[in-house]
């Protein structure tokens, strides 16, 4: 046979079976990619992203029963459903305590407690510029610090029957300023005391943890 001929034969049988080559879809529940798959040949399959998720593999059933890899056989078009495992981020207070939550968990955190001061919320640094404003466990780890106020306390001073005597705003762990003695004509004063009953004298070296009054005998 002439080897044109032959030639000729060859390029028609090549175009023949190029275009009985079977070739496949592949598509995807998460992704608008698809993948073109020729029967016989190898292909790779796209690995997507979500924040807070970490991929769990490509099955064939939303119900995750089903695997499929790039090694798997492809003789139809078929669609590809992403198993997502949720990832777990760290809170950790300054005292120490560390809290394991998965992302998007409620975060539910106890009001702490200090003598002296009020609570001021949590904070995501110690110059306290950022305040914890979510409920909802974020996709990354926090360390939190607690703000605290201090506490100020009031102390009145009842004369009984003398002089007036200002009152007194003492910040917590401070001590009252001892006053003038009020006067009152016809007595003599004998010092400041805790009671009405005139029991227990006060001591001004006392740090002051409360509201205070404080009774003139």
């Amino acid at each position: 046979m002439n080897k044109r001929i032959i030639i000729v034969i060859l390029f028609f049988l090549f175009l023949l079976t190029a275009c009985f080559e079977k070739k496949y879809q592949i598509t995807f529940d998460t992704l608008d990619d698809v993948v073109v798959v020729k029967e016989g040949e190898s292909f790779s399959l796209p690995t997507p992203e979500r924040v807070g998720y970490k991929f769990d593999g490509w099955y064939l059933d939303n119900n995750y029963q089903q695997p499929f890899t790039k090694d798997s056989i492809v003789d139809k078009d078929i669609k590809l459903y992403a198993k997502w495992e949720v990832k777990q981020y760290k809170i950790t207070l300054e005292t120490g305590e560390e809290i394991i939550l998965d992302y998007q968990e409620e975060i539910e955190l106890n009001e702490p407690t200090k003598e002296g001061y009020t609570f001021g919320g949590w904070f995501e640094d110690y110059k306290y510029t950022k305040a914890l404003t979510f409920d909802k466990m974020p996709a990354y780890d926090l360390t939190l610090y607690a703000k605290w106020d201090i506490n100020s306390y009031e102390v009145t001073f009842d004369s009984n029957g003398g002089t007036e005597i200002a009152k007194q705003t003492i910040p917590y762990g401070k001590v009252v300023v001892k006053p003038s003695n009020p006067q009152k004509q016809g007595y003599h004063f004998m010092g400041w005391y805790l009671d009405e009953e005139l029991s227990v004298e006060y001591d001004f070296k006392r740090i002051v943890k409360s509201d205070l009054t404080l009774y003139a005998k």
